[in-house]
């Protein structure tokens, strides 16, 4: 886990660990870091903004299925 203490730089092999499972999240997590996470290293904004563009599409093109998964499922709210 990277550690999250002022002035702490993460190694390149800790990156790509990450960097590896957000690739493989699921569609809803991926949303919910770029919603209420903090960015820590972005070394390639292009790179950054594509992921982040591409990521937000997907989970917009799924969230009617998810909402209405909630409300059959009985989520309060329509949320977990």
């Amino acid at each position: 886990m990277l550690g999250l203490h002022h002035g702490y730089r993460p190694r390149r092999a800790e990156l790509a660990r990450v960097l590896r499972y957000l690739n493989r999240a699921p569609v809803d997590l991926i949303h919910r870091l770029l919603r209420d996470g903090v960015l820590l290293v972005e070394r390639d904004r292009e790179a950054g903004v594509r992921f982040e563009v591409n990521a937000r599409n997907e989970f917009f093109d799924l969230e009617p299925h998810l909402d209405r998964y909630r409300r059959v499922v009985g989520h309060p709210h329509g949320r977990p």
